[in-house]
């Protein structure tokens, strides 16, 4: 192999397990990509020695010049490769219920505390969508699109590093989800349903939203104790999300 690729291998090296495979895929295909302009450039500057004088110094700066901006675009290609390699990695939906301990409308962030007692700051968006809202409390100062101190909230979020950003809300109590408790009879992640028998012996079929389908632990299956938190919609149940005894982040 070339110098080249031996340093583009080098330099993705501590990336880890399929983000090394393929960040040093993209590498080796733009140090291809240049060694065939260079190639390419040798065969004009060959060509150009047949030229005048003032014709060969034509064809010596055109081909710096388009050897500056080939590099400069092959390597804006592989940081913005490896960027959104790291970041696609990343971006997977956790969710968690919660009371709000803090609402920050200034730096955008609300504080809660999860079942398992742990406290976490989120980041919200313009585009977080928060369900469940009541119309007063929308347009309370002292909320953010709703959510006020002591709401209890389910939050699915994001995390990037140490930051967790909420990409959708969910309130628990009027106009947002219902809560309901029982055992787990079956549940079918690929086809979204569950089923949950109550203390009383009552049974009770959900519609699993793709969100909760994938937010569902492993650690849940038949057998598990749970609260379900769903909302009725054109007279079936949807759960949105299950909690166990300590529904803190999976």
């Amino acid at each position: 192999m070339n110098s080249r690729t031996d340093k583009a291998e080098t330099s993705v090296a501590f990336l880890p397990g399929s983000m090394h495979d393929r960040a040093t895929g993209c590498a080796i295909a733009r140090c291809r990509a240049m060694g065939n302009y260079e190639k390419e450039r040798r065969e004009v500057l060959e060509v150009s020695l047949e030229a005048s004088p003032d014709e060969r110094e034509g064809f010596t700066r055109l081909a710096a010049v388009a050897s500056n901006r080939i590099k400069l675009i092959s390597g804006t290609i592989l940081a913005l490769s490896l960027v959104a390699i790291a970041f696609g990695q990343e971006d997977v939906v956790t969710a968690a219920h919660a009371t709000i301990q803090k609402v920050d409308t200034t730096t955008k962030t609300i504080v809660v505390k999860t079942d398992d007692g742990v406290g976490h700051t989120f980041h919200l968006l313009e585009g977080t969508a928060v369900h469940g809202g009541d119309a007063a409390d929308v347009a309370s100062r002292d909320s953010w699109h709703g959510l006020k101190e002591g709401g209890e909230v389910v939050v699915h979020y994001t995390k990037r590093g140490t930051e967790d950003t909420a990409v959708e809300i969910d309130k628990i109590g009027d106009g947002g989800l219902k809560t309901t408790e029982g055992t787990v009879k079956e549940i079918d992640r690929g086809g979204k349903n569950l089923v949950v028998v109550a203390g009383d012996g009552t049974e009770e079929s959900f519609r699993l939203t793709g969100q909760a389908a994938k937010d569902t632990g492993a650690g849940i299956g038949k057998g598990s104790k749970v609260t379900v938190f769903y909302i009725g919609k054109a007279g079936k149940k949807v759960a949105h999300f299950l909690g166990t005894t300590s529904s803190g982040p999976y």
